[in-house]
């Protein structure tokens, strides 16, 4: 499978789309849903599966940036509660465009996903799990160890 002695073979390095891309368009539903501040749109970015794996602080708020740059977010500085002053983040009729985007794109991205893992199936004669190390073909196969 990978003949260069430099290259590590295992699942967390399949190439592909980074899932921090995937910030963007959540981070767009959830103010969408909710305005909010940096910190509590990370909290929230559990509801798109990111409890087991949080992305990146500074990456959430590059995105965050970003997103204003472009128009697609505006901010303002919300110094009524206690504490410190907090940015708080709302979409814009451009973001929300941008959003309407980013659903059409995924979901032709979940066909094509569906119909690899249908195929998939298909071949191997097996369900996928999330514990995906279970699924490797020609693993736990033979006699077992005694550990």
């Amino acid at each position: 499978m990978c003949n260069d002695s430099n290259q590590t073979c295992y699942l967390g390095e399949i190439p592909g789309p980074r899932i921090q891309r995937f910030i963007v368009p959540c981070l767009l539903l959830l103010i969408k849903e909710k305005p909010g501040y940096g910190y509590e749109l990370m909290e929230r970015l559990g509801k798109f599966g990111f409890e087991e794996n949080l992305p990146d602080p500074a990456a959430v708020y590059r995105a965050l940036k970003k997103l204003e740059e472009n128009n697609f977010v505006v901010s303002h500085w919300d110094t009524d509660t206690s504490g410190p002053a907090r940015k708080i983040y709302q979409i814009t009729p451009e973001g929300d465009e941008f959003l309407h985007a980013w659903a059409v794109r995924i979901k032709s991205n979940m066909k094509r996903l569906s119909r690899f893992l249908q195929m998939f199936q298909e071949l191997y004669g097996t369900e996928i799990s999330p514990d995906l190390e279970a699924d490797k073909p020609g693993e736990n196969q033979g006699s077992k160890k005694d550990v």
